[in-house]
């Protein structure tokens, strides 16, 4: 591969510009830890109103339709920072306290500043930066892709009694991997239109929310055997639903895989939680509405998403651009990958955290299809230092 490098500088200038452009990202804000409350610099701590989802209810409130499931889609996402994502790591870094990790920016400074309400979102900034040199990062672009089916995810609630209190539901998460044939349909158009079937008092106009999407399901989110057109993935037997809103902490090892203009790209997350509103679908069911996904992934899928970026042919990871970039998004490493194993907030900051706000549409499984993740097998394992 380095034999090639310099026939690369005649015929593609711009993989290098755009490289040197990723290796130039400056690091989140950061304010000094003084250990105490930042009140004299007009910082007020947002602690009090952590973005974190509401506790399980005390009681139940069960509807009148019984025990009820419901699948659905996503249909588009939000990514601006300040509005989407968890208080994760249960500190609000900058905010009046600080990071719940030891960072690797210089020492004396406090650690990748948190968004409003604690939000942990370091990811979210990466992306902001990232699509100045690099397609298909954007929030439209994944909007774009969603709608082409090259990017999704699946949420099935079980168990659920219908109603605005239910202290135990299932919640599983599935990693979309295209838009499939609607059963019955020797057509390509995967979304079959129902809104003929609303009932009286339903909106016969919503927006599309009565569509039902059917998608493929990426094997890699299938596990313990799970039949084709029903396989079990990233669950959580633990969800609830409180005043309305499905809250789910318990969804470890979720992946993500994004699209972009070099192909698609995974994320594997050691803890995901996810929260949204159950309404109505117009159809007799549920969907889910102003959905929020918090994700902690962890450092060595986040370089190994990065090295795989590709412009001209060339992977990053085996160009002399990757070091600095690898110690640039090292540096902005906000979270532990497990904070059970560092209670003290002592150890190093070993993950980095992406926050997703999404809306949804009925969807129906169709079978399995695996994503060629964009350069899969061409560049080392690493972590950082």
């Amino acid at each position: 591969m380095k034999r090639a490098l310099p026939a690369l500088l005649v015929a593609a200038p711009a993989f290098w510009l755009a490289c040197n452009a990723l290796v130039g990202i400056e690091a989140p804000e950061l304010r000094a830890d003084t250990g105490v409350p930042l009140t004299d610099s007009g910082v007020v701590s947002t602690c009090a109103d952590a973005a974190r989802p509401p506790a399980r209810p005390a009681t139940e409130t069960p509807g009148s339709a019984g025990d009820v499931s419901f699948l659905v889609g996503l249909r588009s996402v939000t990514l601006g920072a300040g509005k989407v994502g968890f208080d994760l790591d249960q500190r609000c870094t900058c905010l009046g306290e600080g990071a719940s990790c030891a960072s690797k920016l210089d020492a004396g400074e406090t650690g990748v500043c948190d968004e409003p309400g604690g939000r942990d979102v370091a990811i979210n900034r990466f992306l902001d930066s990232l699509v100045v040199v690099a397609k298909g990062f954007s929030e439209e672009d994944i909007n774009a892709a969603i709608a082409k089916g090259d990017f999704g995810l699946l949420v099935r609630v079980e168990n659920y009694n219908g109603g605005a209190d239910d202290r135990a539901v299932k919640a599983t998460v599935y990693v979309a991997s295209g838009l499939g044939t609607p059963s019955g349909d020797a057509g390509t158009d995967a979304k079959a239109d129902t809104k003929g079937d609303a009932k009286d008092g339903d909106a016969a106009d919503d927006g599309g929310a009565s569509d039902e999407w059917t998608w493929t399901v990426e094997p890699a989110s299938a596990v313990d055997g799970g039949s084709p057109t029903e396989p079990l993935a990233f669950v959580d037997e633990d969800a609830y639903v409180v005043g309305g809103v499905l809250v789910s902490q318990r969804l470890n090892r979720v992946a993500v895989i994004l699209p972009s203009s070099v192909g698609p790209l995974g994320l594997q997350s050691e803890q995901g939680i996810l929260s949204a509103r159950i309404v109505p679908d117009g159809r007799g069911s549920f969907r889910l509405v102003e959905g929020q996904l918090g994700l902690r992934i962890r450092m060595e899928s986040m370089l190994e998403t990065m090295g795989r970026l590709v412009v001209s042919t060339i992977p990053l990871c085996t160009t002399p651009f990757y070091a600095d970039l690898k110690t640039k998004v090292c540096a902005v490493a906000d979270l532990t990958r497990n904070p059970a194993d560092d209670p003290a907030g002592t150890g190093d900051c070993n993950a980095i955290s992406f926050g997703l706000g999404f809306e949804t549409v009925p969807a129906k499984i169709t079978g399995l299809k695996a994503v060629p993740l964009n350069g899969a097998g061409t560049c080392p394992k690493d972590s950082c230092p």
